[in-house]
């Protein structure tokens, strides 16, 4: 008996991973979101955050269907240069005209994960912005003792 689509379909999560509030955003798949997001920052000099994961059934179709709508804003292969709210936004309605029943991801202890996190590094793009080369150079020497690496 062949199996029907309805049988191939699993539930994973659809994310939204960005290191700033103004982009880009890499619109992706997994089962394991902080699994997902430590491979990702691996090599990057920002720290990233998940903005958003939708757990649904047809999870590849909704990813597929967020990179055809951002298709003009593609960057290298899942990164647009977007929003990650306008991305959450696009994820919202495309997972609940999938899977009305879809769910948020939501890390089990944010509060202690969010308190974890070190302060912005100066000059990242989180970071509150220096008024000259001179006080960038400054920022930087204290972020670094901050961190205990000086």
């Amino acid at each position: 008996m062949p199996s029907s689509d309805s049988d191939n379909v699993v539930r994973a999560y659809v994310y939204v991973v960005a290191w700033s509030k103004h982009g880009p955003v890499k619109i992706g798949l997994t089962n394991a979101p902080i699994a997902r997001l430590s491979q990702l920052q691996t090599g990057l000099p920002y720290r990233l955050r998940i903005y958003a994961a939708a757990r649904l059934h047809q999870a590849e179709k909704a990813e597929k269907i967020c990179h055809v709508a951002y298709a003009k804003a593609a960057l290298i292969g899942e990164w647009f240069e977007i929003t990650p709210a306008a991305a959450k936004k696009l994820l919202t309605t495309v997972a609940t005209s999938l899977d009305p029943a879809f769910t948020w991801w939501k890390p089990k202890n944010l509060a202690a994960q969010l308190n974890s996190l070190p302060p912005p590094r100066p000059g990242t793009p989180d970071s509150p912005k220096p008024k000259g080369r001179r006080q960038l150079a400054v920022s930087e020497l204290q972020w670094q003792r901050k961190q205990g690496w000086r």
